[in-house]
């Protein structure tokens, strides 16, 4: 290798690798994310189909009622407004809801359409790693991605996934907390004693 090619290496290391101190994060990545996905008053449908062969589980919970159009009888009314369920072997389960889609919890590789609408979309890899660290003092931080989110090693039970997209979760003490992602993301309360690294593009 030339020393042209590993100035060149070494250059992609480093763009893969963006460190953040203080205010300087808020804003990143362009434009908020939006929340749940929310239907108007009325009938509306939820549909989850799975990805392959692995499982892709589910609950949703709706301020209306919930009415089963197409699912097995492993799919769970936990009451008139909440469900959960599961599905695999790329098929379906279908629901009909009166109300606005409150909460939406998912696990595994799967696609979820409110009124035939594409609003979730697990399949994608989480090629992004986010690392929160503390110099002292506990800090509460929350942040959403355009994408999907998940815990990485070294975050904590008191750091909580409230969504596939949104997290809520503190580090202090020189502690560490770090998540997988994809799309961008953006940071929603301010970064005074932190230190925020991202690691993008891990997978390819």
């Amino acid at each position: 290798m030339t020393d042209t090619d590993r100035d060149t290496e070494s250059a992609g290391r480093l763009a893969r690798r963006t460190v953040l101190k203080g205010a300087a994060l808020a804003g990143l990545a362009g434009s908020a994310v939006s929340g749940s996905a929310s239907a108007q008053s009325g009938e509306n449908t939820i549909t989850f189909e799975s990805a392959g062969d692995e499982t892709f589980r589910y609950r949703f919970s709706v301020t209306g009622e919930i009415e089963r159009i197409r699912s097995d009888d492993g799919d769970r009314f936990v009451d008139e407004k909440t469900v959960e369920g599961a599905v695999s072997q790329q098929r379906l389960d279908r629901f009909g809801f009166t109300g606005e889609l409150r909460s939406l919890e998912l696990s595994g590789p799967g696609r979820v359409f409110v009124n035939d609408e594409l609003v979730r979309d697990t399949t994608d890899p989480l090629a992004n790693r986010v690392v929160v660290e503390s110099a002292g003092p506990t800090v509460r931080y929350r942040f959403r991605v355009t994408g999907r989110v998940e815990k990485d090693e070294f975050a904590g039970d008191d750091d909580t996934v409230v969504d596939s997209k949104t997290v809520e979760g503190e580090v202090g003490g020189e502690g560490v907390d770090s998540y997988r992602y994809s799309g961008s993301i953006v940071f929603d309360t301010p970064m005074e004693p932190l230190t925020v690294t991202l690691e993008l593009n891990q997978g390819e």
